[in-house]
C-alpha cells in the first residue's frame, strides 16, 4: 500500500520532522534564509529584522543617562573636595569627598572609548585617561597623610591635581574640535 502525500503546494513539515525546530525558530526570530545567485546559502543573521530598540536610535541608551549623572556628581564632589581644605571647618571631610568624586569622575572617563582611525583622537583620549588616573592618584595622596604620618607632607596632591587639570582642560577643548573636523 502506497502512502498518500499531502498536496498543499509545498513540502509538509509537521511535528516530528527534522525541519520542525528550524521552522519554529525561523518564525520566532523573523530570520530569512536567502541564497546567492550561485546557489550558496547566506548567513541568516544578516537578514534578521532589527529589534525594536534599534529602531529609535535618537533616544540615548538608559545607561548613558546614569553614566552622565555619575560623571556630573563626581565632578561636583571633586571640586568641592578640592576647595574644602581651605576652610578648617570642612578639612576633615575634604579627603573622602574628593576621593568619592575622583572615583566617580575618573571611572566614567575610563569608560569612554574611541576606536576610530584618527590618530590624534586616540592620543587625546589616552591623555584624558592619564588625567583621570592622576586625579585618582591625587585622591590617594590627599588621604595618605591622614593615616600614615611622616611619609608625605600632605601637599603633594596639589601637584598631581594641577597636572591632571591641565590634561583634562586641554583634552576637553581639543576632542570636540577634532570630532568636528571633516575626515
Amino acid at each position: 500500500m502506497e502512502k498518500k502525500r499531502r498536496r498543499t503546494g509545498k513540502k509538509f513539515r509537521g511535528i516530528g520532522t527534522k525541519h520542525h525546530k528550524t521552522d519554529a525558530k525561523r518564525r520566532k526570530t523573523g530570520t530569512k534564509h536567502r541564497r546567492t545567485d550561485a546557489g550558496r546559502h547566506l548567513s541568516a543573521h544578516l537578514f534578521r529584522t532589527p529589534p525594536f530598540f534599534f529602531a529609535a536610535a535618537p533616544t540615548p541608551h538608559p545607561h548613558m543617562k546614569l553614566q552622565n549623572l555619575i560623571f556630573q556628581v563626581g565632578g561636583i564632589l571633586l571640586v568641592a573636595g578640592a576647595i574644602m581644605p581651605i576652610f578648617p571647618r570642612f578639612a576633615a571631610i575634604a579627603a573622602p569627598c574628593f576621593a568619592i568624586g575622583a572615583l566617580c569622575f575618573a571611572g566614567m572617563q575610563m569608560l569612554q572609548r574611541y576606536d576610530g582611525p584618527n590618530v590624534t583622537l586616540r592620543r587625546l583620549f589616552r591623555q584624558q585617561k592619564l588625567g583621570a588616573l592622576l586625579v585618582i592618584v591625587s585622591a590617594a595622596l590627599m588621604i595618605l597623610p591622614q593615616h600614615y604620618h611622616g611619609i608625605l607632607r600632605g601637599d603633594e596632591w596639589k601637584v598631581t591635581l594641577a597636572v591632571a587639570a591641565v590634561l583634562e582642560i586641554y583634552t576637553a577643548f581639543r576632542i570636540p574640535h577634532e570630532l568636528e573636523k571633516p575626515e
